[in-house]
C-alpha cells in the first residue's frame, strides 16, 4: 500500500490571465483574458465601435483592467533562486 492510496487529490483550479499572440519571428503581444480565456479588451473595443456607429448601447468597462492583473500574475509565479 502506498502513501497515496485511499486519498483524494487536491482540487486544482486554473484561470487564464492572458494569452501570448505571435506576430512574427520577433514580434508578439499579450491579449488579456478572463478566467475562461475570453478576451477582455478585444470584446470591449468591438462593442465600443458598434456604439460609436449607433448600432448598440454603450458597453460596460471590463472588470479587470490589464494593469490590475500584473501584480496578481507576479504573485503566482515562482522564480528560480
Amino acid at each position: 500500500m502506498t502513501q497515496w492510496e485511499g486519498r483524494r487529490a487536491a482540487v486544482f483550479r486554473f484561470e487564464y490571465l492572458f494569452r501570448c499572440v505571435s506576430l512574427g519571428r520577433q514580434v508578439g503581444l499579450i491579449q488579456f483574458a478572463d478566467g475562461a480565456d475570453a478576451p477582455r479588451w478585444k470584446a470591449f473595443i468591438r462593442e465600443a465601435t458598434l456604439t460609436t456607429l449607433g448600432l448598440e448601447p454603450a458597453p460596460a468597462m471590463p472588470v479587470f483592467p490589464p494593469l490590475a492583473l500584473m501584480p496578481r500574475l507576479l504573485r503566482t509565479q515562482r522564480f528560480p533562486s
